[in-house]
């Protein structure tokens, strides 16, 4: 049966065939793809073959071969085929050479906020045709698996970070500070007592990472961690803050430093700061473009979180 026949059909049959029809001779065909005329014909007899019908009417002489019905019905199938495949070998190129395909990255709010679009702008200017997809997470773990399992190129993480599948670089700590209104009584502060939240409460989120480090180091310095308020979002928790509500114990980078309405303090004794990381999988299965926005994030990051990232008072 044909169904069974077709299965022996391969990708050089088809791009025989389109040559033929192109070039207009089976030898103009074989200089095309690097064959003799002979091992074209050999091609296309496997075509038909495959098919079980001629794809040319071969009148002999000088005159030039013509496609059968079957033969256009191919060619359409061919051109699609060997058009996919000229891509193919096009983007694996580009990949390569850390020009072109996809790059996806894994990040978490704050660091989508203060460093991606740096990294991203970037790496598009030198690589403008990159395709760049990120998967936001509240914690490594999802995303170390998403990195290991290839779904992921590269991708920010909180550390401590100990997995021996994937390759960790530190890009600077990112402590931990209150930010509390802008009032009279802030406006004294040029830190913030962490014991003072016995008292009154704090806004903090409802899970993830960062928190798990924050409630370990308050609870290291003797608070007793009480929400009045828990989001997972950072612009809501400082607006939270900046209303009086109760004082945020969030990461720097989390914060909008610019906001005039609210003060930035460090906390006095502090707690141990979070770690930012760019992490890759295994040399084997980087990509060029992959390494490159590593080698930018490791810039950017270390310039942002190392040299901008003073805590205001």
């Amino acid at each position: 049966m044909v169904e069974g026949k077709l299965k022996h059909i391969e990708i050089r049959h088809l791009e025989a065939l389109r040559a033929v029809v192109e070039e207009g001779t089976f030898t103009d065909a074989g200089i095309r793809l690097g064959y003799s005329q002979a091992a074209v014909s050999q091609q296309v007899a496997a075509l038909e073959a495959a098919l079980g019908e001629s794809v040319f009417d071969r009148p002999g002489g000088p005159r030039p071969v013509v496609l059968t019905p079957a033969g256009r019905l191919a060619l359409r199938h061919a051109q699609v085929v060997t058009d996919r495949i000229d891509q193919l070998r096009a983007d694996i190129d580009a990949l390569k050479a850390g020009m072109g395909g996809r790059l996806a990255c894994g990040t978490f709010q704050s660091v989508s906020v203060e460093l991606l679009p740096t990294i991203v702008g970037r790496i598009l200017t030198e690589t403008p045709d990159l395709q760049v997809r990120v998967d936001e997470a509240d914690e490594n773990e999802p995303l170390i698996a998403s990195l290991i399992a290839g779904d992921l190129d590269v991708a920010f993480l909180a550390g401590p970070v100990q997995e021996p599948d994937i390759e960790v670089i530190p890009l600077g700590a990112d402590p931990f500070v209150a930010v509390l209104a802008n009032d009279e009584y802030s406006a004294e502060l040029t830190s913030y007592d962490p014991m003072l939240l016995n008292g009154i409460g704090v806004i903090g989120e409802n899970g993830g990472g960062a928190q798990l480090l924050i409630e370990n180091g308050l609870r290291a310095l003797g608070v007793s961690v009480q929400y009045v308020f828990r989001t997972n979002d950072n612009g809501a928790m400082q607006a939270m803050a900046r209303n009086g509500l109760a004082p945020a114990i969030m990461p720097l980078l989390a914060v909008d430093a610019h906001d005039p309405n609210v003060r930035v303090l460090p906390l006095n004794p502090p707690i141990p700061p979070r770690q930012i990381l760019i992490a890759l999988p295994r040399p084997a299965l980087r990509t060029a473009a992959a390494t490159r926005f590593a080698q930018i994030a490791v810039e950017v990051g270390q310039s942002r979180l190392n040299a901008g990232g003073a805590i205001p008072v």
